[in-house]
């Protein structure tokens, strides 16, 4: 597996295909830039799964990579020589025979072969089959293969005055602050370069190259980049792991000991629910920026939005400059549905239906605040921002940024981009300002505000426990069952 230069472009292997990448480019970029838009399928029913966070918070790119399952590949980046399959399609990703499970989904409830096949005789024989469909990728080679091929990793302590665990402008500027007090800092952040949304999104509030430059000049600085910091323990302890980037590299596992830690993780973009929400087409609008910004990819040609307000109006007015047509701006509360098999062709409002080969979603930004629950503190429901925020935390434990719930300009960003959704602020295209979404409509008629009793919800049982309890991420608002 060779290596290439900054400047240089190169290849890897996707499954027999080779696949021209990029400095820089994750694999989902690359894959994508040469056409590819079905990227795995589902769990149970095997609808298609294209991109959809870019982030790593969705199960919508899990590919097997030099070996290794279930690698999330919009944010692994792309090595000369690798060899990348797909999973859990069969004979292949676009004719996947295992789809026409989906036509018999109305047989299958969650737990059905529990109850069906309740003698021992019968469920001898069906287990190895269930089993076999249940399973998202191949196991990974015998020890001994693994051994052979990446025959080492490090176990790395470092020990620092101050760790700042998330790159982004609120993480440099406060790394910065205990630099310039003689602190020693380690910089911990996941992705490869620093900067967080401004390497992707423009912004006049701060000076990227100035802030990295200054960073950089810090000897008391140390940056750990494309490390994910997994958990915050006893004492400050931080668990980091660092992949593999390189053939002259080796994976590491970080202890970090700080006597200080700041978390600067930011937020990250929650779906919205709508009927068929996990069409090929439909993406995060954190998703389209990172396409555009980082890797000059125009994810479609004709593009609706959902949202509303300051974000959506920006957010056109980029897919424009990067040549996509904007159909349509339409609040959440106006629509229905996404149209299509398999991929986006339309969407489907109350009043219209919107002909676009991309769905934007421009979802309200929740607090990534595990880190913080990790330390004890309790979440609490905040209506304004849409998510649980920490509480109170512990000594030498600190939140800057927007991961900081107590932050009143951060509070009044989240709550009226929350409120945008649902406003009639943008609209389809051939459709009024005066047109107003059924909650304005109900609010100008006198009527009282529905309550949340009231709204229409996913009813969810016993066995969906773990979505409703676990962590947060793009991966628990999906409508399908699947």
């Amino acid at each position: 597996m060779g290596t290439a230069k900054a400047d240089e472009n190169f290849s890897f292997i996707f499954n027999t295909r080779a696949i021209r990448a990029r400095p820089g480019d994750t694999i989902a970029a690359a894959m994508f830039r040469s056409g590819i838009r079905i990227f795995t399928r589902s769990f149970k029913n095997h609808r298609p799964r294209g991109l959809f966070c870019m982030t790593g918070k969705c199960p919508n790119c899990l590919m097997n990579v030099d070996g290794v399952p279930n690698v999330r590949v919009c944010t692994a980046q792309a090595r000369p020589g690798m060899e990348v399959k797909y999973q859990n399609a069969f004979p292949s990703l676009d004719f996947d025979l295992l789809a026409a499970v989906q036509k018999f989904s109305w047989l299958m409830p969650v737990g059905w072969y529990y109850k069906t096949f309740t003698r021992r005789g019968v469920w001898t024989a069906v287990e190895p089959w269930i089993r076999k469909a249940a399973g998202l990728a191949e196991p990974p080679p015998t020890i001994d293969r693994i051994a052979d091929r990446f025959p080492h990793y490090e176990h790395v302590n470092v020990h620092a005055g101050v760790a700042v665990v998330g790159g982004g402008p609120a993480g440099l500027s406060t790394a910065l602050d205990a630099a310039a007090d003689n602190a020693s800092v380690t910089l911990i952040d996941n992705q490869p370069a620093l900067g967080g949304r401004l390497r992707y999104t423009p912004s006049e509030e701060a000076n990227l190259p100035e802030l990295v430059g200054r960073i950089q000049a810090q000897d008391n600085i140390e940056v750990l980049s494309l490390s994910n910091c997994f958990g915050l323990y006893e004492g400050n302890l931080l668990g980091v792991f660092r992949p593999r980037t390189t053939p002259d590299t080796t994976e590491q596992l970080i202890h970090v000991r700080a006597k200080r830690v700041i978390v600067a993780t930011g937020v990250y973009e929650a779906p919205l629910l709508f009927e068929n929400n996990d069409l090929v087409g439909v993406m995060l609008s954190s998703a389209v920026e990172r396409l555009i910004g980082l890797h000059g990819i125009a994810p479609g040609r004709r593009a609706a939005l959902i949202g509303g307000g300051a974000t959506a109006e920006r957010l056109a007015s980029r897919l424009r400059e990067a040549g996509i047509e904007v159909a349509a701006t339409v609040p959440l509360g106006q629509v229905v549905g996404a149209t299509g098999s398999g991929s986006v062709n339309g969407l489907q409002t109350k009043d219209s239906r919107i002909a676009c080969d991309l769905i934007v979603v421009c979802g309200h930004l929740v607090p990534d605040a595990g880190l913080l629950h990790q330390t004890g503190a309790k979440l609490k429901w905040d209506e304004a921002k849409g998510a649980f925020l920490a509480g109170e935390l512990p000594a030498n434990v600190t939140a800057v940024g927007d991961v900081e719930q107590r932050q009143p300009k951060s509070r009044q960003h989240h709550g009226q981009r929350l409120r945008d959704l649902y406003s009639g602020g943008c609209r389809p295209a051939g459709v009024s300002r005066e047109s107003r979404s059924p909650h304005s409509r109900r609010r100008e008629s006198g009527l009282p505000r529905r309550t949340r009793r009231e709204s229409r919800q996913v009813r969810l049982g016993p066995q969906d426990d773990v979505f409703r309890n676990g962590p947060g991420g793009a991966r628990q608002n999906r409508l399908e069952r699947d």
